[in-house]
C-alpha cells in the first residue's frame, strides 16, 4: 500500500474493516481523527474504533457505493 495516496489508505482501511480485520484497520487511523456523521460525532480514534467494532458486529455486508478523490470532483 502506498501511504502517500490517501485514497489507497482509505480503501485499504475499508477493506480491512469490512472483513473484520481490525488488527490491519486500526493502525491506519490517526489517533487525532475526528469523525462527524449524521448519527454521531467521534472526537478521537478510540471512540470511532469502538463504534465501528460495534457496527461490524451488527451488519453482515457493507458495500462501497462510491469513492471520490480530490481530483475526481
Amino acid at each position: 500500500m502506498n501511504r502517500s495516496d490517501p485514497a489507497e489508505v482509505v480503501r485499504t482501511f475499508f477493506d480491512a474493516w469490512t472483513s473484520k480485520d481490525f488488527a490491519a484497520a486500526w493502525p491506519l487511523l490517526d489517533d487525532s481523527i475526528v469523525v462527524e456523521s449524521p448519527l454521531a460525532k467521534y472526537e478521537d480514534s478510540a471512540t470511532f474504533k469502538s463504534a465501528l467494532t460495534g457496527l461490524a458486529s451488527q451488519v453482515s455486508v457493507v458495500k462501497l457505493l462510491a469513492a471520490l478523490r480530490e481530483r475526481d470532483e
